[in-house]
Parts: structure tokens; C-alpha cells; sequence
């Protein structure tokens, strides 16, 4: 990789943590002390092995430029890798049991100076795009109307099922954001089939569902739908 970094691991296989170092030529570093940044100034990428939201809380501590889950003995694929804002990585079946869009804005908001106003709208519309990405990206799971209560009986059933899935539950979904001046982008990838943007019906108000794209872009200052539907940018004024 062209932008030097150091890596510290919890709970991650010693042979994966082994070859991250050599795949990537970053410095091996375990944190002595009370300081919890490492000497050498570069950023800092946490590898877990187990994530729970008291982990990713303090994963995602002002030091850590990005955080990446490691599933097992896999070694993680840092192609995507951002060290020049705030990174996160989870698989589709750990991020759906937390709560990663307040904890990626709370930590946000310890980097970056927002208004509350401005850091809730923001938890909101990444919700939103978390949801849809996990949902409708990585677990494949289309529109499903949820007019009663058994229709979200069986939309949660659906979703448990395909979490449990090895080839649904294990796609990653990627949140990263940048900012510059007073302009602050959000970024959110999945690893689905993707979709068709203007194919997306005007919303209905009257509908309990279908409203996450619509709520994104009245939060946002700019929306941008890339890569065939996979990476939504949400664009703010700080």
C-alpha cells in the first residue's frame, strides 16, 4: 500500500495477523501504557476478532483510523482500506446485531466539530443507508410489504435466515467518511447485486416501508448512488 500504517489486533488468529503485516508492510503494534497511539505517528488500522458494541466503542477511540472486523482465520481484504478520515468494515451479520451508525458518529463527532442537531441527522440517514445495504444489498432481500403484523413476523424471519446464511451473513458492509473544509462525505458500501437508481420508484408516504432513500436525500446536502447501486455518498454541510 502506498500510505504507511501501524496494526494492532484483540482476538485475532496469530497467523492472520501475520500475514496482514507481510501482505501490507505495516508495523506490528501493541499499546504499552496509557498512550494508545503508536510512536511511530502513522495511522493506526484495529483488527478484531470479537466485536460487541463495548469493543467497537472503544475500537473507534480518536487514534484508530480504521477498525476491520476478521471473520475467523480470513485474512481481511484492506483493498478498500481509508486512512485519511474514518474507517469501519463489518460483516453483514455482525453489524446487524449493534448499533454501528451511532457508534460511527459518535466517534465521528470526536474528530470532526458538529452541531447535535447536525451529528443526529447524520446517525439517521446512516441508518438508513446501513439498512438498505445490509437488507436489500448483502442479504438480498427485495421489498417486502409489512402492512401487518404478520408480514414483519415473517420479514424478520427472513432476514434471521438469511444472517445465518454462509453466503449472505458473511458480505461485508464498508462506512467510511471524509471531510475537508466545511464539507463532510459519508460513504457506505455493500457487497450486493447492486440496482438500478432510476428504477427506484417515487416514494409513498402512506407506506410504513420503502421511505430510506427518501429520508437520505432530505437529510443530505448531495446524494450520490456509485458502482451500480453498491456505494451510496452522503454529502454534509459541517
Amino acid at each position: 500500500m502506498s500510505t504507511s500504517f501501524s496494526v494492532c489486533a484483540n482476538n485475532v488468529p496469530s497467523d492472520v495477523l501475520a500475514s496482514v503485516v507481510q501482505q501490507t508492510g505495516a508495523h506490528l503494534w501493541q499499546p504499552d501504557g496509557a498512550d494508545p497511539s503508536p510512536p511511530s505517528g502513522e495511522p493506526l488500522v484495529m483488527l478484531l476478532g470479537e466485536v460487541d458494541d463495548d469493543r467497537l466503542i472503544a475500537a473507534l477511540r480518536p487514534q484508530v483510523a480504521a477498525c476491520i472486523e476478521v471473520s475467523g482465520n480470513q485474512i481481511p481484504d484492506m483493498g478498500k482500506l481509508v486512512l485519511d478520515g474514518m474507517y469501519l468494515d463489518l460483516s453483514t451479520a455482525t453489524a446487524y446485531g449493534l448499533e454501528p451508525a451511532h457508534h460511527f458518529c459518535e466517534a465521528l463527532a470526536e474528530r470532526v466539530e458538529l452541531s447535535e442537531n447536525t451529528r443526529q441527522l447524520m446517525e439517521l440517514a446512516l441508518h438508513e443507508a446501513l439498512v438498505n445495504a445490509m437488507v436489500h444489498g448483502n442479504l438480498e432481500i427485495g421489498p417486502i410489504a409489512k402492512d401487518s403484523l404478520e408480514d414483519f413476523i415473517q420479514f424478520c424471519q427472513l432476514i434471521e435466515t438469511h444472517l445465518a446464511d454462509p453466503v449472505f451473513g458473511p458480505r461485508r458492509v464498508l462506512m467510511y467518511a471524509r471531510w475537508s473544509g466545511e464539507t463532510l462525505d459519508v460513504v457506505i458500501e455493500d457487497q450486493g447485486k447492486g440496482y438500478d437508481p432510476d428504477s427506484v420508484d417515487e416514494v409513498d408516504l402512506g407506506k410504513k416501508s420503502g421511505r430510506g432513500l427518501f429520508l437520505i436525500r432530505d437529510i443530505a446536502r448531495e446524494v450520490l448512488i456509485e458502482d451500480g447501486g453498491r456505494r451510496l455518498v452522503m454529502r454534509f454541510d459541517r
